[in-house]
Formats: C-alpha cells, structure tokens, sequence
C-alpha cells in the first residue's frame, strides 16, 4: 500500500488490487483509499471535455490525504497495542 502511495503514478486499477488483500490485512484506510480512487474520473472526464490533461490539486487532497492520515492512525495505534499483546503472549 506504501507503494502505491508514493509511486509517481498510479492508475485506479492498480489500486483496485489491493481489494483481494484488504480481507486479510484488514485496514480501513485501504477501503477508503480504493474508494478515493474514483476520484481522479473527474481528471478524465475534465480531459475528455476540455482536451487538457491537468489533475486538480483538491481531487489530489481528496483522494490522499483521508487515506495517509487513516493509515498513520493505524498504524500508530497498532504500535501501541502491541507491547501489551506481546506481555501477555510471553506471560
């Protein structure tokens, strides 16, 4: 998922991909990234009336942003339920 994140380009397909691994990870930003991606459709649909390619910088917001603040959440709460589950494990 980091990959596609940072990648300097991804197509919605690619990011459709990940739906066959969101039931085993099971990261809520994840669904909302695959969600966020039809977003950048206005991109193409701006492109098929004007004949201009240009991403607009708040459909960038809308399709990142949501998803790397759900991701940090994650992953920040994670790491803090983890100590705890490894204390009891070894207990």
């Amino acid at each position: 998922m980091l990959l596609l994140l940072f990648s300097p380009v991804v197509h919605p397909w690619y990011i459709a991909w990940l739906l066959i691994f969101l039931p085993i990870i099971q990261r809520w930003s994840g669904i909302l990234y695959v969600a966020a991606a039809s977003s950048t459709s206005l991109t193409i649909l701006k492109y098929k009336l004007s004949g201009v390619w240009e991403q607009e910088l708040v459909v960038l917001f809308v399709e990142y942003l949501p998803v790397i603040v759900l991701l940090s959440f994650e992953i920040w709460s994670s790491q803090k339920t983890r100590p705890m589950l490894e204390k009891n494990f070894i207990e």
